[in-house]
C-alpha cells in the first residue's frame, strides 16, 4: 500500500530525552499519526557545540530520518532550531515540510504575555545566539526580553534528576536573574525544560506563566493535515546511546512506551 504523505511517520530529533516533551504533544493531538524519534544522547547536550558540529550531526540524523520515509521533520531542539534551522531544512527534499521551535516558540509567547514583559532561558548557546529575544522583539515591537543561560538544566535531565532538591537549588539560582524583571510569561527555549517545569515554577514569582511551544508544534502539523485516521500510529525509538537511561525517562514522560528504543 502506498501512504499518503501526510500518513507517513513523523521524523523528529533532539539531542537526548528532551524532544520526547514534543514528542508527546503530538502524541496527544495527533494519536493516529505514527513517529519515529531520534535521540542523539551519546552526544548531548548540544547547548555547547559549535554550529559546524550541529549541522555534521543533524545532517546525519535528518538523512537517518529520510532513511525511514518520513513524511515531515521536527527539530524538538532549541538550540539548533534558534542557531542553524535554515541550514538543517536545506538538508530536507523541498516536498518535506521541516518544523523548528523558534517559531512555535515565539508565536506561543507573544500570545501569552500580557504586559510584553518576557523571560527567556535556554542553552548559553542559544542565549548568545540572541535568536529568540530578536524573534520574539519583531513579532512584538513593545515586549521587552530578559533571557537566561540555565546550562545545568540539560545535564538533570538527562541524568533524570527532575524532582529533587538539587533541580529545586539549581532552578532558584537561576530564577534569580528574574526576579525584578517583570516578566509575566517564560518561554522554555530548550526542550528539556518542561521536565524541570515544578521546580522552575517554585522559583519564579506568582503570576509568571510557563510557555512550552511543543503543543504549538503539535498545532501546526495538525493544521498541515497530519493526524489522518489512516495512520496507524505506530511509535519507532532510536538513540546514539545511554540506551538504559533514555529508556527509563521515556517511560516516565510517554504515555505510550512499551518496546524500548534502539541502540543505532
Amino acid at each position: 500500500m502506498i501512504l499518503n504523505s501526510k500518513s507517513k511517520p513523523i521524523g523528529i530529533f533532539d539531542s537526548g530525552v528532551g524532544g520526547l516533551t514534543v514528542v508527546r504533544e503530538i502524541m496527544t493531538t495527533l494519536p493516529h499519526q505514527p513517529l519515529v524519534y531520534f535521540g542523539d544522547c551519546f552526544r548531548a547536550p548540544y547547548g555547547d557545540r559549535n554550529d559546524e558540529e550541529l549541522m555534521e550531526f543533524s545532517r546525519r540524523i535528518v538523512r537517518f530520518l529520510l532513511s525511514k520515509d518520513v513524511g515531515a521533520v521536527v527539530v524538538a531542539c532549541g538550540t539548533i532550531s534558534a542557531r542553524i534551522f535554515e541550514q538543517v531544512r536545506a538538508f530536507v527534499p523541498p516536498n518535506i515540510p521541516v518544523y523548528g521551535m523558534l517559531a512555535a516558540g515565539v508565536q506561543a509567547v507573544v500570545e501569552t504575555s500580557k504586559n510584553g514583559k518576557i523571560g527567556v532561558i535556554a542553552t548559553e548557546g542559544t542565549v548568545n545566539s540572541g535568536t529568540f529575544e530578536h524573534s520574539i522583539v519583531a513579532a512584538r515591537p513593545d515586549a521587552t526580553v530578559k533571557s537566561v543561560a540555565c546550562p545545568l538544566f540539560v545535564p538533570l535531565v538527562e541524568e533524570g534528576w527532575v524532582d529533587n532538591e538539587v533541580a529545586d537549588l539549581t532552578a532558584q539560582i537561576y530564577m534569580r536573574e528574574l526576579e525584578d524583571s517583570g516578566i509575566d510569561a517564560l518561554l522554555l527555549g530548550c526542550t528539556h525544560y518542561p521536565l524541570l517545569s515544578p521546580s522552575i515554577a517554585k522559583a519564579l514569582p506568582q503570576g509568571v506563566t510557563l510557555v512550552n511551544p511543543a503543543g504549538y508544534v503539535a498545532q501546526a502539523l495538525q493544521r498541515d493535515g497530519f493526524g489522518a485516521e489512516d495512520g496507524d500510529g505506530s511509535y519507532d525509538f532510536y538513540v546514539s546511546g545511554k540506551k538504559e537511561r533514555f529508556d527509563k525517562i521515556a517511560k516516565i514522560i510517554l504515555p505510550v512506551f512499551d518496546k524500548g528504543s534502539i541502540l543505532v
